[in-house]
């Protein structure tokens, strides 16, 4: 399901291209817009490998991910309905089944795939889950 809604707040936003921030930036912000549009339960996903691989194979990620809905790639602009990040590789069907994370620009990045998500699950040596929680204080825009 593409996001829909935050594009409000987005109105001129020059990043077109998905280069101005790094996966865990534009995880935050997604878990922020997936909290907007009622997905209250999501989460930022980051993972890691083992630090004893090669340095040339060491690789980080993060993500959003969203129960029973699947994982958002807002990095890349990518969503992947009915699979989760930290559970495992994507297969090629899942890949094949994915679409755009967000409509505010056309830009996708599927060259991700083979380094982030086609990791052997031994390779992983970090995952970490992250909540966000809105909470306005009775300060905030107060002059």
């Amino acid at each position: 399901m593409m996001v829909q809604g935050p594009e409000e707040y987005w109105d001129g936003f020059e990043d077109v291209n998905l280069l101005n921030y790094c996966c865990i930036e534009y995880s935050m912000m997604g878990v922020y817009w997936l909290g907007t549009v009622g997905y209250k339960k999501a989460v930022v996903v980051t993972m890691a490998s083992i630090d004893t691989l090669p340095e040339q194979y060491q690789w980080s990620h993060s993500v959003c991910e969203v129960p029973k809905l699947g994982t958002y790639d807002f990095q890349h602009n990518i969503f992947f309905p009915d699979y989760y990040y930290h559970q495992g590789p994507v297969t090629d069907e899942q890949v094949r089944l994915s679409t755009k994370a967000f409509s505010w620009t056309d830009t996708q990045y599927y060259e991700c795939i083979n380094d982030y998500y086609k990791y052997h699950p031994k390779e992983v040596g970090m995952v970490t889950m992250s909540t966000y929680n809105h909470k306005q204080t009775k300060y905030l825009n107060v002059c």
